[in-house]
């Protein structure tokens, strides 16, 4: 968190705060205290979950979703849930069959967007774009 530090306090050595490169930084939650540990020493605005598979971090598990947008609402941080219509990438990564989630017919994507929505996110992002490698393609594919 000292790198971004740097960049994104007020009052960090090379802050962009403020001047023609400021915007809005997401930090990735990944285990459980990285808000205290990385998104607030960070100086993030927020955080997003990335991951779509809930196997593979507690910030991409939608069971956690709810407690990190409270979390966010007590920090001033925005909250962005990652949804994704599954997992795998067991092609690239063999050893990491445990994080592949099955499609199952487009249930679990409407199940992870419902989890999005619910949790009152600031915003939600779709973990797909050019992921063939892991299996997140939206579109269908031979």
């Amino acid at each position: 968190p000292r790198e971004w530090a740097r960049l994104l306090l007020p009052d960090g050595s090379d802050s962009l705060r403020g001047g023609p490169a400021d915007g809005v930084f997401l930090g990735l939650w990944l285990n459980r205290n990285d808000g205290k540990q990385h998104i607030l020493p960070g100086g993030f605005d927020g955080f997003y979950t990335y991951f779509a598979s809930e196997a593979v971090s507690y910030g991409a598990n939608p069971t956690n979703w709810p407690q990190l947008k409270r979390w966010a609402e007590q920090h001033g941080k925005l909250f962005v849930a990652s949804v994704g219509p599954g997992y795998n990438d067991s092609k690239i990564r063999p050893w990491n069959a445990g994080a592949t989630r099955d499609r199952e017919r487009g249930t679990r994507y409407a199940r992870w967007w419902g989890a999005a929505l619910d949790s009152r996110a600031a915003a939600v992002s779709i973990t797909s774009f050019n992921e063939w490698g892991e299996g997140t393609q939206i579109e269908p594919s031979v």
